[in-house]
């Protein structure tokens, strides 16, 4: 299976990288990732997020992420 690409109509602020708790204190007990979709008080992406076709190609998406991630991994 090639590389999927799945594109969403939402902005795309790219990627932070910090310290972030909720990943630091799960490292000894399982992988983790954390996923920010939106701001629910932006009214454009909280908007976007009523919609059950949005929502499900955004949970589409995090998951194609994460098999192409563990594919280069492996």
């Amino acid at each position: 299976m090639g590389e999927a690409k799945l594109h969403l109509k939402i902005e795309d602020r790219g990627m932070k990288f910090a310290n972030f708790q909720v990943l630091r204190e799960t490292i000894g007990h399982c992988p983790a990732i954390l996923v920010e979709l939106g701001f629910l008080t932006n009214s454009d992406e909280s908007a976007y997020f009523l919609e059950t076709s949005n929502v499900k190609a955004t949970a589409l998406a995090i998951l194609l992420g994460m098999d192409n991630y563990l594919k280069i991994q492996l």
